[in-house]
Parts: C-alpha cells; sequence; structure tokens
C-alpha cells in the first residue's frame, strides 16, 4: 500500500493549487502544409518565479536581456518544451519539462524569455 493515498494527494494537490496565483496562456507551434501555426492550447493558473540562483538577468553575464523563470502548473496540466508562455504579459518559452516525480502536485518547467 502507498505511504500516500491517491484521495489525500489528491487534497494535497488541490491546497496547492491555491498556491497558482498568475494566469498563464500556453500556445504550441504546429506545422501544416509547410505553414508554422500557434493555437492557444490551454489558459490555467501558473505559479512564476525567477530561478533561485538568478539574482539577476543573464545580461550580466553574456549581454542579452534573457531572463530565466520555474514555473508550476495545475497536475496534469501537460506543458511541453517549445511551448510558448504568457504570464502578465511576459512572453516565455519552455526549455525543460520537469518529469514529475513520486507524490507530485504540479507539472514543472523551466522557461526562459526576453525581459519584458
Amino acid at each position: 500500500m502507498p505511504f500516500i493515498s491517491s484521495a489525500t494527494l489528491t487534497k494535497l494537490a488541490n491546497i496547492a493549487n491555491k498556491a497558482l496565483i498568475d494566469d498563464c496562456t500556453i500556445e504550441r507551434n504546429s506545422v501544416q502544409n509547410g505553414q508554422v501555426t500557434s493555437t492557444v492550447t490551454d489558459t490555467v493558473k501558473c505559479l512564476c518565479k525567477p530561478l533561485g540562483w538568478q539574482s539577476s538577468t543573464i545580461e550580466d553575464y553574456t549581454g542579452s536581456n534573457i531572463m530565466l523563470w520555474h514555473v508550476s502548473f495545475p497536475l496534469g496540466t501537460n506543458p511541453q518544451e517549445e511551448d510558448v508562455l504568457t504570464i502578465k504579459g511576459q512572453k516565455m518559452t519552455v526549455q525543460k519539462v520537469y518529469i514529475p516525480k513520486s507524490y507530485a502536485v504540479f507539472d514543472e518547467v523551466e522557461a526562459s524569455g526576453v525581459k519584458a
């Protein structure tokens, strides 16, 4: 028997989802007949924060104005690499999707974009 039941994990996820205070639009690109189209796949709640090691922009190191963020979504959102996220008017591209581990309550990604 699992340490935490599925019902308890669902309750924990519902509580954790209250921390998702930002709105996020997820766009996914697809290619049809040689044309790239961008389609809004979902609008969900999220929590967006700069990566912990990042005290400022990468501009300090490379001369570019790129920011990196850690974004959490409700479990089952299914973000994918190359998805374009819009949060508070800031566009960013998903660079890495973290694989949910045991007892996960969020889908999590690392995203980057030019600082708005």
